[in-house]
């Protein structure tokens, strides 16, 4: 339960299913079923992502920049507000 603010994002389902859903800044929400490791999910900035996992779940994520704590947005009120602002 979190979005970046400039971090882009291909999640992989490497076993198991995994759930993802998806809200962007204009509030369109998506849910994706990743359950197959030749298919992958692209995740833009700004969206707010919440993944589910299956008990046997392994995720592959590949970032486009290093982890860098300041560009989490880990509570959902704050990401509301940035969406309104």
């Amino acid at each position: 339960r979190h979005a970046h603010y400039k971090l882009e994002q291909v999640l992989v389902a490497m076993a198991g299913k995994i759930t993802v859903t998806n809200e962007s800044v204009d509030g369109t929400t998506t849910a994706h079923v990743l359950e197959s490791p030749n298919v992958g999910l692209y995740i833009p900035p700004m969206y707010w992502h919440v993944m589910q996992f299956s008990h046997s779940a392994v995720m592959l994520s590949l970032a486009s920049m290093e982890y860098n704590e300041n560009d989490y947005i880990r509570n959902y009120d704050e990401f509301i507000s940035i969406k309104h602002s």
